[in-house]
């Protein structure tokens, strides 16, 4: 098997390379120059514009895409294909041969000079006949004007074939420039002298690289060659940066190993990096992922912090594109729901912020209120968003008694189950119509639990502290989710309650607030750190629960993010989305509320519920700007800037993502319910009065008699438990 392999890497490095450049007339309006920026000769190039007369030379290049007229568009040409020569030989492409066709013999020419110490520089700046083809008739014509004055040749390091003379020159006749401009092109005697001479020195294969804004001349070249690997720089329409990598990957194992020994050697943080050990393993954290993806960037197209993630090592790297083809990505279409799962009827909360009812939830989106959940935060101690008012012992105390616990088995009760009681008549009051059909119909109930999690106590003080020191925490003490503030996130505590009731089951209509279509749920790669995230598993839980939902991806109309406002996390979930070929809008609750770690799914469930009732996705501000990694991630999607207020359509879908500290990932699809059975909306600023005690009294008793019904058996009830809070340890 090695000998195997040593024999095909042998091959693959014997293969002659060459190098074609196009002519004029491939650009267009839409061709991406952004990978460009890369190449060693950008600097050089930007400077040879400037040179003659173009101040903002990127402006130049972007304005005259697309148009084909002298002079500019050829000096635009020339200057492309010399950028991406440049390009490929970065990453180890040195030619053994090289032509061109009409304007591409400027490129070629430029190349073998290059290569004897000559800049593009000082090659532009000299007025080369990209600047004085100035023609009023066509090129290669007897009746072309010849100028008086054009560049000469020089001796070239390597061959390269005249498409003039179809013959092989190793450098120019002085009158070459002039035979050019009156002789018509010979491109296709060209490319048969290159194959002829590639055979003759008994190559191993031969690689063929086509410089240039679109690959016009492939149809020739595989015509010419029988057996190649061909590779094109750009295609118009395309992202330069994909289609760069899945070009570049198909070169197969040669140029996998010549990328290697251009790598060898790399320092990272005073060590040579290892190609085969992965980033964590050679102790690159979180923080340093984007000093790497930095460095490692010219190497790697497009390359940004939270693509680093999707590969454990070099390695891996080397193998980015070889299953990216070039993605093109399809307006959302509204798909025929099969099958519905659940509904939502009614819910409880209690959130930071004195935030307690639906309504005064919304109010808080509408407004962008982010303050409000911060405001009880002590200047000195933790920075959270804590509960206002507590739901501190007392009230505990007086949860249990409502609930029939009284004496000792009320100070030994957990808090948070008091809590869990509380929610649970506030849920029932919530909707009388649901509470009557519950205890009708009680197989069709179910109850999803966001859980309590108190921020701070006695007994998760370590628990803060190590969260700190991890750096996981934000210093400024707000979740600057989406911003380039993103310093890590602030813990919060609340919950929430949802009853939910099955749909399909033939029972009639049942009016509810949103109905959950599909649901999902996944693990993070195991070689994943604890703490690192995982965007192909993010990837893969959305793919998972809208196949649940019966709907594409790109049905997606919007998406309620888990949004931690972590530096790379952000940047990585956006990631994940922008592949998924969606138009959605982006929206997060945690630079309202905080992170309810345990609850914060619940918190995102509850949201798209109100976005589903007021079809509307409200406004908020990003302090300090977008992050510029998410800005990137999203760069050649659909995915809409988050932010902005966005009116959903009509049968819009809805996700909501939530992410789990040790690597789970979950994620739901939600829909309006029709508005013949829809429930009144939550409104804005609806306080609801306090429970009764007495409605309170009963409400819990009905809770707590549904659940000793299952205990015993004595009734056909079925209340599923999706997430309960677990007890504390006390000390």
């Amino acid at each position: 098997m090695a000998e195997a392999l040593q024999q095909v890497l042998a091959q693959a490095t014997s293969e002659a390379c060459v190098f074609v450049f196009s002519g004029e007339g491939a650009h267009g309006a839409d061709t991406d120059i952004s990978m460009l920026k890369l190449s060693p000769s950008w600097p050089a190039v930007q400077q040879a514009l400037r040179d003659v007369g173009q101040d903002d030379p990127e402006a130049f290049l972007q304005e005259n895409l697309g148009e084909h007229t002298a002079p500019n568009s050829p000096l635009v040409t020339v200057s492309l294909n010399i950028l991406h020569a440049d390009l490929w030989r970065h990453w180890g492409q040195e030619p053994s041969l090289v032509l061109g066709h009409s304007v591409g013999e400027i490129e070629r020419d430029l190349l073998s000079v290059t290569l004897c110490g000559t800049s593009a520089k000082d090659y532009l700046s000299s007025d080369p006949s990209s600047i004085q083809l100035r023609p009023c008739h066509p090129w290669h014509h007897p009746e072309a004007p010849v100028p008086a004055t054009l560049p000469t040749g020089a001796a070239a390091r390597i061959p390269f074939i005249s498409s003039v003379s179809a013959t092989q020159l190793t450098e120019l006749p002085k009158d070459h420039w002039q035979r050019w401009q009156r002789s018509p092109v010979r491109f296709a005697d060209a490319l048969c002298l290159a194959r002829d001479l590639t055979k003759s020195k008994g190559s191993g294969g031969v690689r063929v690289l086509e410089m240039g804004a679109h690959p016009v001349l492939a149809a020739a070249i595989k015509a010419t060659f029988s057996e190649l690997r061909y590779a094109c720089s750009m295609r118009r329409g395309e992202r330069a940066a994909s289609f760069l990598r899945q070009q570049r990957a198909g070169l197969g194992v040669g140029f996998r190993r010549q990328l290697q020994q251009v790598l060898q050697g790399f320092i990272f943080g005073g060590r040579q990096l290892c190609h085969t050990t992965s980033f964590a393993a050679q102790g690159i954290a979180s923080q340093q992922l984007v000093m790497l993806a930095e460095a490692l960037r010219p190497f790697f197209p497009g390359l940004a912090a939270h693509d680093l993630y999707r590969f454990s090592n070099i390695d891996g790297l080397l193998d980015w594109g070889a299953d990216e083809m070039s993605e093109s990505f399809s307006p959302p279409k509204t798909v025929k729901v099969q099958e519905l799962h659940f509904e939502i009827l009614a819910c409880a909360l209690r959130f930071p912020g004195a935030v307690d009812t639906p309504g005064a939830f919304w109010s808080m989106l509408l407004k962008d209120d982010q303050d409000a959940a911060f405001a009880a935060a002590p200047k000195e101690g933790p920075k959270a968003a804590f509960l206002q008012y507590k739901f501190d012992h007392r009230t505990a105390l007086t949860a249990a008694g409502a609930a029939g616990v009284e004496g000792a088995e009320a100070a030994a009760m957990d808090p948070q189950h008091s809590f869990a009681l509380h929610l649970a008549a506030e849920m029932w009051h919530d909707s009388a119509e649901a509470a009557e059909a519950a205890k009708a119909e009680p197989e069709r109930v179910g109850v999803y639990l966001g859980a309590w999690q108190p921020v701070v106590s006695d007994t998760r003080a370590s628990a803060y502290a190590n969260l700190r020191r991890a750096g996981m925490l934000s210093a400024s003490g707000r979740c600057h989710t989406f911003s380039a503030l993103a310093d890590g996130y602030v813990r919060g505590e609340g919950g929430a309650l949802f009853l939910l009731g099955s749909a399909g089951s033939g029972h009639g209509p049942t009016a509810s607030r949103a109905q959950l279509l599909g649901s999902a749920v996944n693990q993070n790669s195991t070689q994943k750190p604890l703490s690192s995230v995982d965007p192909l598993a993010q990837e893969r839980v959305i793919r998972m629960a809208c196949a649940s939902a019966s709907i594409t991806t790109a049905g997606l109309t919007a998406v309620e993010l888990h949004g931690t406002g972590t530096p790379l996390g952000d940047p990585v979930e956006v990631s994940a989305l922008a592949r998924l070929g969606c138009a959605a809008t982006m929206t997060a609750s945690k630079m309202h509320l905080g992170h309810l770690e345990s609850a914060a799914g619940a918190v995102g469930l509850l949201k798209a519920v109100l976005l589903c009732e007021n079809c509307c996705v409200p406004s908020f501000k990003i302090h300090g700007g977008l992050n510029p990694q998410v800005r990137a991630a999203m760069e050649g999607s659909c995915l809409k800037n988050p932010g902005d207020e966005v009116e959903l359509p009509a049968g819009a879908f809805l996700g909501v993502s939530s992410f789990g500290f040790a690597g789970s990932n979950a994620h739901v699809v939600l829909a309006p319910t029709p508005t013949a059975r829809a429930c009144p909306k939550y409104e804005a600023d609806a306080w609801e009065p306090p429970v009764p005690l007495r409605q309170y009294e009963q409400s819990i008793v009905e809770t707590l008699a549904i659940v000793k019904s299952l205990e015993d058996g004595s009734s056909k009830a079925k209340v599923e438990i999706l997430a309960a809070p677990l007890p504390r340890k006390r000390e």
